[in-house]
């Protein structure tokens, strides 16, 4: 599944959602999590995980230097991975070992 976290068009590339629309997008950022409850996201920015709500979640160990935070939510264990955002460029091959090591 994919989900954009801002629920609102950006007026361009590169641009910071403002501090308002990420308010915004807390709510339904949680009633998809507790409607779908995801084994994994995978947040695609580094910028955007940094703003991700703690939703009363905690820390989890790094993979590869990459954080990651867990959310327990509908008595589910939802793991975040922080990611570079795929329109910077990266090794695609890296980030499949990451995420497999997130899976497993």
């Amino acid at each position: 599944m994919f989900y954009s976290y801002v629920q609102e068009p950006l007026n361009g590339a590169r641009q910071d959602p403002t501090d308002e629309q990420l308010r915004n997008a807390v709510a339904p950022f949680q009633a998809v999590l507790q409607e779908y409850l995801p084994d994994v996201v995978l947040v695609w920015g580094k910028g955007l995980y940094e703003v991700t709500p703690t939703l009363n979640g905690h820390k989890g160990e790094p993979i590869d230097g990459n954080g990651t935070w867990i959310y327990n939510i509908g008595g589910k264990e939802i793991r975040l991975l922080e990611m570079t955002h795929p329109s910077a460029g990266y090794s695609w091959s890296y980030w499949h070992d990451v995420i497999d090591k997130l899976l497993k």
